[in-house]
């Protein structure tokens, strides 16, 4: 499945996907591309390897950072200002990922 190869491409875990979290296109033309992502919530598993960031994220100085709490990774991002509009646009989209999440892990016993 890709989104797994995904996952373990950009964090170095395997993973059980628990439940889809969407699917949206979002346009970004400073970057010319249409980012169509598809959004999961799921549980790491297995050892922890090396992740294998790509070229574009290296030179758009995207990082991976692990947070105590989903609730903790919430209010980072919320308070985290992007002067670039198009990495704004992202973290908008994983800000709505998290929300999600975290709406999810609310009401359902996982």
């Amino acid at each position: 499945m890709t989104a797994k190869r995904e996952v373990k491409e950009e964090t170095g875990y395997e993973c059980k996907t628990i439940t889809e979290l969407g699917h949206p296109e979002t346009s970004i033309p400073g970057w010319s591309m249409l980012d169509i992502s598809d959004g999961f919530l799921a549980q790491a598993i297995g050892k922890k390897q090396a992740p294998q960031i790509e070229e574009y994220e290296q030179a758009r100085k995207f990082t991976l950072e692990w947070f105590s709490s989903l609730d903790n990774a919430i209010a980072t991002i919320k308070s985290n200002k992007v002067d670039d509009a198009n990495a704004a646009k992202i973290q908008t989209r994983d800000l709505s990922y998290l929300e999600l999440a975290a709406e999810y892990l609310n009401t359902h016993k996982i």
